[in-house]
């Protein structure tokens, strides 16, 4: 278990979810239809598939949104350690490994940072 901070549009997504279905009585935010522990099997039929159609099409998968989320954050120059934390790695080593493809580009970027800042310190040759 880990405590993730949440972004404002998903803070606002459950907030309106919680309106429109109320709280469970068993603590969880998404229940099966009688409000007890929601089924992979019903989820995935029930709601899943019919979303992915309604978006991105086939093939996407659950654990796809994961993946996204890195994504996300990797294009947002989050660092590996803070990726590695939220998805409960013990280690940046997995963040590199899966995901390293994805940081094309920071390199001349942190050039260009480097740049900048001696710039204004007034340090040039």
């Amino acid at each position: 278990m880990r405590t993730v901070h949440l972004p404002t549009v998903a803070v606002s997504a459950l907030t309106r979810h919680l309106e429109i279905h109320g709280p469970s009585t068993t603590g969880f935010v998404f229940t099966g239809r009688n409000g007890g522990t929601l089924r992979a099997a019903n989820f995935r039929y029930r709601v899943w598939a019919k979303a992915v159609e309604r978006s991105v099409g086939q093939p996407c998968r659950f654990h796809d949104l994961r993946h996204t989320h890195v994504a996300m954050l990797i294009a947002a120059e989050q660092s590996p350690s803070v990726i590695a934390k939220r998805l409960g790695h013990v280690s940046v080593r997995t963040v590199l490994d899966v995901y390293g493809h994805l940081y094309e580009g920071l390199d001349e970027r942190a050039a260009d940072a480097l740049d900048d800042l001696t710039n204004r310190w007034g340090v040039g040759f």
